[in-house]
């Protein structure tokens, strides 16, 4: 049986690097360490507070039908990934920019499908704040009930990154 971060990464068909499980992130050699570091310590931190959710995913939330899927970071670098260039963080996740919504986010920064007050505060909330410029989008799986949330924030200077969760929504078939 696949480990969660493990199907959230069959997702995606990207040129980074394969997600190491222990690490819980999609990075190309030579990435920026601290970066990196960051984005493992926010995954895992992702990751405990879905296990003390009853989630799968906590960008997800409770809402998704099933907990098949969890969070993993990916690293980005440097470049045009703002939020009026989602599509550029899509085709470089390998996911499929036409489907492509945008998802507001709470207070804390979490997507507001993952609405969760106990979520919103705790080590993962404090640690999130660190991505600056954050915006999340989410696609849809074409011909799947899988929804796939992309989390993007600015790491001080250095570039950019985030989490990809996932969940499962019977109803996004007709979306």
């Amino acid at each position: 049986m696949q480990q969660p971060s493990q199907k959230t990464a069959s997702l995606l068909s990207t040129s980074l690097v394969s997600l190491s499980p222990a690490n819980l992130i999609l990075a190309a050699p030579g990435s920026d360490k601290t970066a990196v570091q960051y984005l493992q310590g926010l995954a895992a931190l992702a990751k405990d507070a879905a296990e003390d959710h009853a989630c799968g995913s906590v960008l997800a939330g409770q809402g998704s039908e099933a907990d098949d899927f969890g969070d993993i970071a990916f690293w980005l670098g440097t470049g045009k990934y703002d939020q009026d260039n989602a599509n550029r963080v899509m085709d470089a996740l390998g996911l499929d920019a036409s489907q492509i919504r945008p998802v507001p986010l709470t207070h804390a920064g979490l997507p507001t499908a993952a609405f969760n007050p106990q979520i919103e505060g705790g080590e993962f909330i404090e640690e999130l704040k660190r991505l600056g410029e954050k915006y999340c989008i989410r696609a849809s799986i074409p011909g799947e009930a899988t929804v796939v949330f992309v989390l993007v924030g600015q790491y001080g200077n250095v570039g950019w990154g985030g989490l990809i969760g996932a969940g499962i929504w019977s109803d996004c078939l007709s979306d």
